[in-house]
């Protein structure tokens, strides 16, 4: 998208912003719409999102939670070892409604499950939208993490486009859809993050990498969007086995990090890949040549993979090359405009929100906020990052599924800001209740 048409959409700043929240601001919706949506994340205190609500004074309608990612497939499938997935493969869905599968792995730790299906209030929790960030999709031990001076396993989405993800992943997916059905549905379907910034280095899943077969030289981010179609595909069956052909109604979630640092070595310069090129639902009209069989069940039929991003999530707390600087797209110094447009290195926010609107999905901020001490380097200013992300999302509500806050500073957006802000107009709390605090559902 051209520059100068960004720079007429935000150059009345927040003003525009402000007559805007009327029209896109809501406490409740039709649960399949994905109008946007205000919330928080919740992992952490027993008690952290009615804490959020009363600071903000309104309530969260969306809500995210964290589930990490584990060493091994059997514990991604939710077990302790493959023989537990055997044996739990094998089981039909009846005899699961006889005798619970377990629930291991993935499952434990963080409370999540609790939050979602149980427990902390998990009836008032199910009837907000769930964002539920899978932090690494792939186990660690199997994964294309930089390790002493090479990629782990280049060859990892090759593998997983060829299958060797499907058992587990069609166990998940039976689990997920053993607990839909037997604590109740959601009124809003979960949206589950399928890989949480893997161009992080450290993450083990990074398309980064290159491998031979035979006399041709591959490369691992060309595989990219296949296997990742191919997790969501198998998870979506398995779903649909253990509920009796009732469809997933899950919504796929594909976020990268901001940057770009997968690299092409095709290129003499080894070219920047950037995120367009590994957009995973380039692979819909990728054709399944016969029905996948594992045990008598069809865990994946043949024919067209189909689509399997539903929502374009990004966070930028961390992500962009440049930190706020600016109360308003006006501001003498401001350099919002750089964020939006983006850099060779980085994609710009309006970027990432211009790709989301051509490709014909819903853009999510499952992330954002100022960053504090304890993820250094502090914003500056933090109200203005406050500023610049209410202009932004007002001025993309079209597109926009929702949008939550984790405060990387103090925890939680209600605790003191440390360092303390350079003045009372950069205060992250008072800015954020000056700007959400006020319009529909106040």
């Amino acid at each position: 998208m051209a520059g100068s048409r960004r720079r007429q959409g935000l150059a009345s700043g927040l003003t525009l912003s402000f007559l805007l929240v009327a029209a896109c601001s809501a406490t409740d919706g039709n649960g399949s719409g994905l109008s946007w949506k205000s919330g928080n994340w919740v992992n952490g205190d027993s008690d952290r999102l009615q804490r959020f609500e009363a600071m903000r004074g309104r309530p969260s309608d969306a809500v995210t939670q964290s589930l990490r990612g584990k060493d091994t497939w059997a514990e991604h499938a939710g077990a302790r070892s493959e023989a537990e997935v055997e044996r739990e493969f094998r089981r039909s869905p009846s005899d699961w409604r006889a005798t619970p599968p377990t629930f291991a792995g993935i499952f434990e730790g963080s409370a999540w499950m609790a939050h979602v299906w149980g427990g902390y209030p998990a009836t008032e929790h199910r009837r907000r939208i769930i964002h539920l960030a899978w932090m690494n999709v792939v186990p660690r031990t199997v994964g294309n993490g930089w390790e002493n001076g090479r990629y782990r396993n280049p060859e990892i989405w090759r593998q997983i486009k060829e299958g060797a993800a499907d058992r587990y992943m069609f166990l998940l997916g039976r689990k997920f859809a053993y607990l839909d059905e037997r604590y109740g549905d959601t009124r809003y379907p979960m949206t589950i993050d399928l890989g949480y910034e893997w161009t992080i280095p450290s993450h083990p899943d990074l398309p980064e990498g290159s491998y031979r077969v035979g006399d041709t030289t591959h490369y691992t981010y060309r595989d990219f969007p296949y296997g990742w179609s191919r997790l969501v595909r198998v998870f979506k069956e398995g779903y649909k086995y253990q509920r009796g052909g009732r469809p997933c109604s899950y919504r796929f979630a594909w976020r990268p990090q901001l940057r770009f640092v997968a690299l092409d070595r095709t290129s003499s310069e080894n070219r920047l890949v950037r995120h367009e090129e590994l957009w995973p639902n380039l692979a819909q009209d990728w054709i399944i040549a016969e029905d996948v069989v594992i045990d008598g069940v069809k865990v994946l039929p043949a024919g067209p993979i189909g689509r399997a991003a539903d929502i374009l999530a990004v966070s930028w707390h961390d992500s962009s090359r440049e930190r706020v600087r600016g109360s308003s797209s006006t501001a003498p110094g401001n350099n919002w405009q750089q964020i939006l447009d983006g850099f060779p290195t980085h994609w710009g926010l309006q970027e990432a929100a211009d790709f989301a609107a051509r490709q014909g999905v819903l853009l999510a901020l499952p992330e954002w906020a100022a960053r504090g001490a304890s993820h250094p380097p502090a914003s500056p200013y933090p109200g203005d990052v406050y500023r610049f992300t209410f202009a932004f999302l007002k001025r993309n509500a079209g597109i926009l599924a929702y949008e939550t806050v984790f405060d990387q500073g103090s925890g939680n957006l209600y605790r003191p800001w440390t360092p303390t802000p350079p003045s009372p107009e950069q205060d992250p709390l008072r800015v954020y209740r000056e700007l959400w605090g006020s319009g529909p559902g106040a």
